[in-house]
């Protein structure tokens, strides 16, 4: 077999150096250097999100994927498409600083739990006599002959035996133990605390929240980019990525689990512990990243009906999944609905007490695949899941990218022209996702652009692009990045499938339950975006209907607070299990009415922007809707027992 030559390839400004096979794209290279260079396509050439200089080194001739996304002139500059560039020689590749993916803005802020503790672990103390020739008994018999009777029994596995015989005797016989249950997970000296991790493990990002386990406190928090969006910025192109092969798959698996391993080790290092003080994690996220978490099986998962392999709440070693925590320590995945619904949308419905709502709720999380949740009284709910695209998270935009530091996220038009915000007051690099539904806004506002998402090209503003109509919004001579934004044609396009998917999802959850517009009296949007999405905006294009007598809230990472939740009460737990059951997935592609909604959908109406307009609406307070509290549980739950027992009877 001939083998293949290496050359050495360096990413500025990383300085990262790695040998790579010649034949391999730039994109192979970044990915197997661990650089997220961002590729939403997955490398198949049309979303140009990838685009690199070439700084040095020998390439082949740009083919017609690349030239019908780069200008002549950014060619001539040294620009290229790293998925269509091979490693022909020695080369040094720049990054640009708008696709490099460790310093997104990341949302991992939620309020500390306030229930009743019951993180299901247990630490007692203990002062045991040491062994003698007259005391000879093993070390776990001394260590269970001394806790608390049980009719079960004690028991540890070998991990943790191998623990218990160090520490005790490192300790002189005087500790801590850690019982699950009846299970001893392991040892700790006097006076270390244990805590645990509760994590919203996202398409986009893995956010964790570390807790102590003694005060239900949060100790600290932080967030990372999942490193699996090298691979693809959609739940579909990770899939299809990691159907591929079991090396690909086994590939997304391991790097989602060192992404958490490092998250989780900074955590523990800032707040000064140790991770065998770390004795419980759980891990809320959806169907399809759980199970490339826990190396299940995806493919099923990838074609209708959608199927997930498990639906049922899962307990696992941390150790069998990568993560460095206490010997015994265990990982908790909660239920998940079906094939798009998983357990971060069922801790967003928790943590919001959605289920708990007395009256018709909508609650609605958007992003790459927005889940939506319409709750009846008595916690009766329908929930649907649609795929609306990447468009809001900055993708299959020209000029669109994640919340990095130099993102325009939030806009206006003013006659002078439009005018910006950019996060962290950075030079403008591009466009993020709730900028994208402001200026879309404005422009129907405006009639740049008509009922049909068509814009007016005799418009002042509107001039000829590449690819057809455009309009500029900011020179490349005040850009952070030496390059025109604009918005296009196609951009609109993008915008309008995304918001005709997730405005038929919620009409046909409406239609399902012959409920009208008005009959809705909470509107709840969660997660990052929904955090920041300037709501009279989202309603004068159509994004959302206007509900005439509904109040609205905005509940930031609701997944993750509803993890923190779960993580701390076993009630809760109990709780999500009753979520479930009343929870009636539908799925939209089976509806007869999808199409046409889908279709009606897309349109920019008249009576959206007027109704935005007249509206009134405000936000409110979160806590103004159900403080979460297992009192307001019960209640709902004796509700409804005496309501089935009024239909018996």
């Amino acid at each position: 077999m001939t083998k293949k030559t290496t050359f050495k390839v360096i990413f500025l400004p990383q300085g990262v150096e790695i040998n790579v096979a010649s034949g391999h794209s730039v994109l192979d290279a970044a990915r197997e250097a661990g650089i997220s260079l961002s590729a939403a396509c997955n490398g198949k050439a049309y979303c140009g999100q990838c685009r690199v200089r070439v700084q040095k080194g020998q390439t082949q001739e740009p083919g017609e994927a690349e030239r019908n996304i780069l200008t002549e002139e950014e060619i001539s500059q040294g620009q290229r498409l790293a998925c269509r560039t091979l490693i022909q020689s020695p080369m040094t590749i720049y990054l640009p600083p708008s696709h490099f993916l460790n310093e997104a803005e990341l949302q991992y802020e939620s309020p500390d739990f306030s229930g009743a503790l019951e993180p299901g672990v247990t630490q007692l103390k203990v002062k045991l006599s040491p062994p003698s020739l007259d005391d000879s008994r093993a070390d776990f018999k001394r260590l269970a002959d001394d806790l608390p009777e049980t009719e079960k029994g004690y028991f540890a596995d070998s991990v943790t035996l191998n623990q218990l015989s160090r520490k005790a005797r490192s300790s002189h016989w005087e500790f801590s133990v850690l019982l699950k249950d009846n299970e001893i997970i392991g040892v700790l000296p006097l006076g270390a605390i244990p805590v645990g991790l509760a994590v919203d493990l996202g398409t986009t990002k893995i956010a964790a929240s570390l807790i102590d386990f003694s005060s239900g406190k949060e100790i600290t928090r932080g967030g990372v980019v999942n490193p699996q969006i090298r691979f693809g910025e959609d739940l579909i192109s990770r899939l299809e990525y990691a159907i591929q092969s079991r090396d690909k798959a086994e590939e997304m698996t391991r790097v989602a689990r060192q992404g958490l391993d490092q998250l989780a080790e900074s955590l523990i290092l800032q707040a000064g512990l140790r991770t065998e003080q770390l004795t419980k994690i759980l891990i809320a996220g959806n169907t399809a990243m759980t199970h490339l978490f826990c190396a299940l099986p995806v493919a099923q998962l990838a074609v209708a009906p959608f199927v997930a392999a498990t639906s049922d709440a899962m307990e696992i070693k941390a150790r069998d999944v990568g993560l460095k925590a206490a010997p015994g320590a265990y990982v908790y995945f909660p239920p998940n609905i079906g094939g798009f619904i998983g357990s971060d949308h069922l801790s967003m419905v928790l943590a919001s007490n959605i289920d708990l709502a007395d009256d018709l709720t909508l609650g609605i999380d958007i992003g790459t695949n927005t889940e939506i949740v319409l709750s009846r009284a008595l916690g009766q709910m329908e929930n649907a899941s649609c795929a609306s695209g990447p468009a809001f998270e900055g993708y299959h935009i020209t000029c669109g990218m994640r919340a990095f530091a130099g993102a325009i996220s939030a806009a206006r038009l003013t006659p002078e022209g439009f005018r910006f915000t950019t996060i962290k007051d950075a030079p403008a690099l591009g466009i993020c996702g709730t900028a994208i539904i402001d200026i879309v806004a404005e422009l129907r506002r405006n009639s740049i652009i008509n009922q049909g998402g068509r814009m007016d090209p005799t418009h002042p503003m509107v001039r000829q692009g590449r690819t057809g109509p455009e309009l500029l919004l900011v020179d490349k001579a005040q850009s952070g990045n030496q390059r025109d934004i604009i918005i296009t044609q196609e951009d609109i396009n993008q915008v309008q499938l995304a918001k005709g998917a997730i405005r038929a999802g919620i009409e046909i959850l409406l239609k399902s339950g012959n409920i009208e517009l008005h009959q809705v009296k909470k509107v709840i949007f969660a997660g990052a975006f929904g955090s920041y999405i300037n709501l009279s905006n989202a309603m004068a294009m159509g994004l959302i209907p206007h509900f005439p007598h509904a109040r609205y809230f905005q509940s930031g990472n609701a997944a993750l607070s509803g993890a923190k939740a779960l993580l701390l009460s076993k009630s809760l737990c109990q709780r999500i299990k009753q979520i479930t059951s009343h929870a009636h997935y539908r799925e939209l592609s089976t509806y007869k009415e999808f199409n046409r909604l889908f279709a009606m959908g897309m349109f920019f109406l008249e009576e959206d922007l007027i109704k935005a307009h007249q509206s009134d609406f405000r936000l409110e307070d979160m806590n103004n809707f159900i403080k979460p509290n297992q009192s307001a549980y019960k209640e709902s739950e004796e509700r409804k027992k005496n309501e089935n027992n009024r239909g018996e009877n």
